[in-house]
């Protein structure tokens, strides 16, 4: 249980070399003045909000979009890739990595996409994700229940009852009848 307790201000301020690694099972980092612990189960933000109230908040993996990756031109020729685990809210997505190394960037994000059970995103140069290879969208849009047409028989219970049918709905008109003596 070894923890990590990186700032980003340096990655912000284009310092390469940010790196948080999927084997290990928690991670402590500072952005933006906020909080973050990453765990198996989710990430944990925490901010102080303008009234000076304390703020937490509990994200579980499936709150995130997935695991995004960015590919930026430096002036020189060289690739700068950045890692982060990406949320719906911009202020909520978390940095994972930051560097010039393709090979252990692109081995950290399948990583971090198996270790969180999310999609592997690519950020195109109009800014929009895309999900990388169906596989992984699939695997994440499975529900909790399999449905009963994909159940290739049904339960020993169930098969002594006779299916039901609808039948179409017929309407009775009458008048009402009073007996007076």
């Amino acid at each position: 249980m070894a923890k990590a307790d990186k700032s980003l201000a340096g990655v912000q301020n284009g310092q390469q070399g940010f790196r948080l690694d999927p084997a290990q099972t928690r991670h402590r980092l500072t952005r933006n003045e906020n909080d973050i612990r990453l765990e198996a189960s989710g990430a944990v933000v925490k901010r102080q909000l303008t009234c000076g109230a304390p703020l937490s908040m509990m994200l579980p993996n499936r709150a995130f979009q997935g695991v995004a990756a960015t590919a930026l031109e430096n002036g020189d020729g060289t690739q700068t890739m950045t890692l982060e685990l990406r949320h719906g809210d911009p202020a909520l997505s978390i940095p994972l990595a930051n560097g010039t190394d393709a090979e252990q960037i692109v081995a950290d994000w399948t990583a971090w996409a198996q270790r969180c059970q999310v999609p592997m995103l690519i950020i195109g140069a109009n800014g929009e994700a895309e999900v990388v290879g169906a596989r992984n969208a699939a695997a994440r849009d499975t529900g909790r229940r399999r449905r009963i047409t994909e159940i290739a028989t049904r339960p020993r219970f169930l098969r002594r009852r006779k299916l039901g049918r609808i039948s179409p709905i017929t309407r009775i008109d009458a008048r009402e009848i009073i007996a007076r003596s």
